[in-house]
Formats: structure tokens, sequence, C-alpha cells
């Protein structure tokens, strides 16, 4: 395994460690954002206030036909963008704060309302 592949996977290995927690409640919203109906403007409202909680969504979908290699870095990139679009499209709606999208492994993290987070 080359310098590089350890590197990045130490670092996604490191993040799924420091997420803990926060993953198992966050894969259960990350997986159903897919086949909900999309937020009214309402509840995104009502989501948006005290937004305070840190969560890191890993999703099921990791899409292994596209490894994180530098060959394959712009296949995986456009799959990943469309699998995380609906929750960054709710996470917009929100307002959630230092919103990151991870391609190494299929992730998002923000601070969320704890409304959202649940």
């Amino acid at each position: 395994m080359g310098k590089h592949k350890i590197v990045w996977v130490t670092g996604a290995v490191a993040l799924l460690l420091a997420a803990g927690p926060l993953v198992a409640s966050s894969v259960s919203a990350a997986s159903s954002v897919a086949g909900q109906a999309p937020m009214s403007a309402a509840q995104a409202a009502a989501l948006s206030g005290n937004v305070t909680e840190k969560v890191i969504v890993v999703l099921k979908d990791q899409v292994s036909q596209y490894p994180a290699s530098r060959s394959q870095v712009k296949n995986r990139s456009a799959v990943v963008n469309n699998l995380q679009g609906p929750i960054l499209g709710e996470l917009n709606a929100t307002k959630a704060h230092n919103v990151h999208s991870y391609t190494t492994i299929n992730a998002v993290s923000a601070t969320v309302s704890p409304g959202e987070a649940a």
C-alpha cells in the first residue's frame, strides 16, 4: 500500500473513531432523507434555531465501485455529490453551520439544531 493510501485510510479511520456516538444517531437520519418528501419552509424554519449540535453523517453507500484513489477521484466525487445532495440541501435549508462534505469516506459533518440532530 502506498504512502498516500495509508494517509487517506488513517484519516478516514480517525474521523470514524472520533465520530463514535455521533455516527450511530446520524446514520438513520441520512439513510431516510432520500426517501422523504422535501422539507417545507415551516419545518426548515422550526429546525433552524439554536444550532449547537455537532454531527457527522456517514452514508451507508460508500461508493465501493469507485475507490478513493487518484485515478477514480472524478467518478467518485460525481457519485458522492449526487448521494449527498439531499442532505446538503436540508442542512442549507435549516441554516446549519460548519457544513463539510467528505469524499474519501462518503460523509457530511455540520453543526445543527437539536431537532435536526434527532
